[in-house]
């Protein structure tokens, strides 16, 4: 963990959504196992499936599951967990109270307003429930 790497390709390589939620930047980071050893392992996903990444992370990664984030700080960095139904995952990151992410090979570290965070899809396909974590 560190301070982000400046690098465009750098960015692109080393790190998924996970990995920028959690500030690993130098390795892709998977809610259900610590490597990726079969591209295949993202295929029907559900969202019962996301109770047992939630164990997962607060092993792996020392993540604590947020049941109500209703009155938490704003400041506290809180990290928020959807999947595509079947296919793919994603993750969110709240600094300071603005929400970022980044998308899979994307160059970019994009932003989005808490009431995207909130709405019934991100990016237009991760459209489960919505899981909210802290680290311990």
């Amino acid at each position: 963990m560190g301070n982000m790497p400046r690098s465009d390709s750098w960015i692109r390589e080393n790190f998924n959504c996970m990995s920028y939620a959690l500030g690993v930047y130098d390795e892709w980071l998977l809610p259900f196992e610590k490597k990726l050893s079969d591209n295949r392992l993202c295929q029907n996903l559900t969202e019962e499936q996301m109770t047992n990444h939630a164990d997962f992370m607060k092993e792996y990664f020392n993540l604590k599951l947020v049941e109500d984030i209703s009155n938490l700080d704003k400041k506290i960095e809180l990290i928020a967990y959807r999947i595509a139904k079947e296919d793919d995952f994603h993750f969110l990151v709240r600094k300071n109270g603005r929400w970022f992410h980044k998308e899979g090979r994307s160059r970019c570290i994009g932003t989005m307003k808490t009431k995207e965070v909130f709405s019934k899809s991100w990016l237009g396909r991760y459209n489960s429930k919505i899981m909210f974590f802290i680290k311990e």
